[in-house]
């Protein structure tokens, strides 16, 4: 059950973009350093932006910190099966913390749906 002092975020990444990826793994640092335990963030990765979490890519140092996260219960990273299926990634080729869902904008009305804030850097 949600707490009244749970902060819920979710960021929509659509492009391959390492910089936007960049913005909201630190927010997320900035969220948890401010707010500590009370965070549940989600990334969810559509259209191209599922390329950002391919196992083995260079600018995946924030992997371990986001692999961390995702242990402890603060961090959830979807990714859109349409999306990899329309960039012929296979689902084994993504980070092993990252959890495929059927589409990418479902799972982002349903985080808000249960109170999650959208941001989208």
């Amino acid at each position: 059950m949600k707490k009244s002092s749970e902060y819920r975020v979710v960021f929509h990444l659509e492009q391959p973009d390492p910089q936007r990826l960049r913005i909201a793994v630190n927010n997320t640092a900035n969220l948890i350093a401010d707010k500590g335990t009370v965070v549940q963030a989600a990334f969810v990765a559509n259209f191209q932006a599922p390329q950002l979490f391919l196992a083995g890519e260079s600018g995946t140092e924030w992997a371990e910190t986001a692999a961390q996260w995702v242990n402890r219960g603060i961090l959830a990273i979807y990714i859109c099966n349409n999306s990899l299926k329309n960039l012929h990634l296979a689902p084994e080729s993504l980070l092993p913390f990252c959890e495929i869902v059927p589409a990418g904008i479902s799972r982002i009305i349903e985080l808000q749906n249960e109170g999650f804030a959208y941001i989208k850097p």
